[in-house]
């Protein structure tokens, strides 16, 4: 897991707020929390190979 992969999801998150999708946002938080800890998300996506941003 990168800095990166954590600083998308949170950006991912905030967007998602921003435009009104609070349960969106919340389950992308969770996720990205998951991540850090090591959990089924860092399993999925924890060593994604490339940009975060540009394969979304």
């Amino acid at each position: 897991m990168t800095p990166a992969l954590l600083d998308h999801f949170a950006e991912q998150a905030r967007f998602c707020d921003a435009y009104g999708s609070s349960f969106t946002a919340s389950l992308i938080e969770a996720m990205a929390r998951d991540l850090k800890d090591g959990g089924p998300t860092a399993e999925l996506v924890g060593d994604w190979p490339r940009s975060p941003r540009a394969d979304a």
